[in-house]
């Protein structure tokens, strides 16, 4: 399984910004405990907790304004998520999961999955936390599903999405609706998956009048080496990101980034998996308004790290 492709739990240390600097620290505690008590409840055996964290300066941050005029590399952004999952029957798994991304929020999820042979699914509902530090309680419900066919040991195509149900925006008060689709397409070499990737994540969040949207967009090539009896597996990842904030006045900032991603999954032991990968800006410039604005002298950075406990 790739980098990509395992649930996360993301536990970084990092500056919030100042919209969410009291939910972010106090959220993550919050869900892990509903997680932890929705999954007691149904029972679940084979316990898997999967923890990762990233932190890095390529993006940008929840309360970037009009007049900012750079690319943001002074300020630093942290995503997170938090999955516990286990087996509730022959061939079933309960996943819960929370994530704080940097373009979605706040998220939770609780799916149910089947995996065979041949295909696998997994669907059940996803929640997503309203932006706002002024009313931090107001959720909206959607869908979160997931699907894997395998083709005949030469391949994989898969496909994951978030979704709120309420496709419309209030025009009257606070009002938000989030959307992500992951698809995938994959080719198992000797000792080597090679596999195309593409994310849409985006955000649209409206005060009653003024609507304003975040959306990050990639499309990757990635390439994950290993050997049968080696604890190590490799990945060489090389993408382009688009990253959109478009403000209420109308007003576009936007970036485009050549990015380059070594990494690597180390397991020490049956029950224990680490991972960590390092996201480089090889070519970051500015678009929209920031068209022309490319700044030289600064290092855009991801850094993540992980790890995967398997418990009896």
């Amino acid at each position: 399984m790739s980098m990509k492709n395992h649930s996360r739990v993301i536990l970084a240390f990092a500056q919030p910004s100042k919209h969410s600097r009291s939910r972010g620290l106090r959220a993550p505690a919050r869900t892990a405990f509903i997680i932890t008590m929705i999954l007691a409840a149904a029972n679940v055996t084979a316990l898997e907790i999967d923890a990762e964290g990233t932190f890095g300066n390529l993006g940008f941050v929840d309360d970037r304004e009009v007049s900012d005029a750079d690319l943001g590399s002074a300020s630093y952004l942290w995503d997170a998520r938090l999955a516990l999952s286990g087996a509730v029957l022959d061939g079933f798994r309960l996943t819960g999961a929370y994530e704080r991304d940097s373009v979605l929020r706040d998220t939770l999820t609780m799916t149910l999955g089947y995996s065979g042979q041949i295909m696998s699914v997994s669907a059940g509902p996803f929640l997503g936390f309203l932006p706002d530090s002024d009313n931090p309680y107001l959720l909206k419900p959607g869908l979160s599903a997931q699907l894997r066919a395998e083709l005949w040991e030469t391949g994989f195509l898969s496909l994951e999405t978030d979704v709120t149900l309420d496709p419309q925006l209030s025009t009257s008060s606070t009002d938000f609706r989030q959307f992500r689709i992951t698809p995938r397409a994959g080719i198992y070499l000797p000792n080597i998956i090679t596999s195309l990737e593409f994310d849409r994540s985006t955000l649209f969040y409206t005060d009653g009048t003024d609507t304003t949207i975040d959306r990050r967009s990639e499309y990757a090539l990635a390439n994950e080496i290993f050997q049968k009896a080696i604890p190590y597996r490799i990945l060489l990842r090389f993408a382009y990101r688009s990253q959109l904030k478009r403000f209420a006045d109308g007003t576009k900032h936007a970036l485009g980034a050549a990015l380059f991603t070594p990494g690597v999954t180390y397991a020490p032991s049956e029950t224990v998996t680490l991972r960590a990968q390092l996201e480089n800006g090889i070519y970051v410039f500015g678009r929209e308004e920031l068209v022309g604005e490319i700044e030289s002298d600064r290092y855009f950075f991801r850094a993540t790290m992980g790890m995967t406990i398997q418990l009896p």
